[in-house]
């Protein structure tokens, strides 16, 4: 999300304004309506059973690695359309993660230590997400740039959403552990 206005301006040509409108109202629309859906679904789905509620974090990421990478890598000059749809929808999916886990992690441990347990989450995703996240997709790009010019932006943010496969995976591999530990 930090390079997605650099991307629009470097890759497509936008000027900053619109880059900003369309990061903006896309991916702010996009996961206001992609967290509730997500909490939606999970809800009904945790009815039948409790695994889901990894499942849909793993889901939410598959689906928008799937679109992030298509965005990421659209080409040049792609009409504006096309590039905020793929934005929206990349938006959309990506939170389904946030407030499953924030309630797995709340069903996993005692209530005296839910806000400790918690914190530390969100600690660990502001460091790691927000903090490296943003400052190894710029180094990325930097090395890459020799090679690939301006296109090294658009392959160092395909890399870090490809980076995605990867939680997506540990959640499905916990869920059924999670499903016994709930039970």
């Amino acid at each position: 999300g930090s390079w997605n206005v650099s991307y629009l301006v470097r890759t497509h040509g936008l000027p900053l304004q619109q880059a900003g409108a369309i990061a903006g109202l896309a991916g702010g629309t996009g996961a206001i309506f992609g967290t509730l859906f997500a909490g939606w679904l999970c809800k009904r789905l945790t009815v039948r059973d409790a695994a889901w509620q990894l499942r849909v974090p793993a889901i939410g990421l598959i689906v928008s690695l799937v679109v992030g990478v298509v965005y990421c890598l659209l080409p040049a000059g792609t009409k504006v359309p096309w590039v905020a749809s793929l934005s929206l929808a990349f938006s959309f999916f990506a939170p389904w993660w946030t407030a499953q886990t924030f309630t797995a992690i709340a069903n996993l441990v005692a209530p005296a230590e839910r806000a400790l347990a918690s914190s530390l989450m969100v600690l660990a995703f502001t460091l790691l997400g927000g903090g490296l996240g943003p400052v190894f997709t710029g180094t990325l790009s930097d090395v890459l740039a020799p090679h690939l010019g301006v296109d090294a932006l658009r392959q160092a943010l395909a890399v870090t959403v490809g980076a995605s496969a990867i939680p997506a995976i540990l959640y499905f591999i916990a869920a059924p552990r999670y499903r016994a530990a709930v039970a």
